[in-house]
């Protein structure tokens, strides 16, 4: 059987984006020049508004479709899979009361030998400390007897 000279799809697919991408171009080009047309008659200095440099945009373009892929298509993630669950099938507060409540009495529980002591401590240290500060700014009465 004779070869079929029909491009394969990954070279025709490239073919048709290059085209769609020199067609982009070509309406820019026309359009950047309507839009320096129009400024020069409006004698609108040109260093002033500068019209959008397409040559880097188009070939950045042409070389992400040179490549084969667009914007988002660079890599493929393998083996990687992600479940979504609608917003609408969701019960947010499922359990809360059944399960919530007594899980956080359990971890309650769990935590309160870490935190109490170092709580009921520093509170012990500042009340001691406290009324040793209130006690020191008191006046000795047996200091002023000889005075009255």
């Amino acid at each position: 059987m004779p070869k079929s000279t029909r491009p394969s799809p990954s070279t025709h697919s490239v073919s048709i984006r290059l085209a769609q991408e020199a067609e982009r171009a070509r309406r820019i080009n026309e359009t950047v020049a309507r839009r320096k047309a129009t400024d020069h008659e409006m004698n609108v200095d040109d260093q002033q508004t500068r019209p959008v440099n397409t040559a880097i945009a188009v070939s950045s373009t042409l070389k992400l479709v040179i490549m084969g892929h667009g914007f988002g298509e660079l890599y493929k993630l393998r083996s990687i899979v992600t479940y979504a669950l609608s917003p609408f099938e969701q019960r947010a507060f499922a359990g809360i009361i059944s399960k919530g409540l007594p899980n956080v009495f359990k971890r309650t529980m769990d935590n309160i030998f870490y935190v109490l002591p170092p709580t009921l401590g520093a509170y012990l240290i500042y009340t001691s400390v406290e009324r040793a500060h209130a006690q020191s700014l008191r006046k000795n009465p047996d200091d002023y007897k000889d005075e009255e």
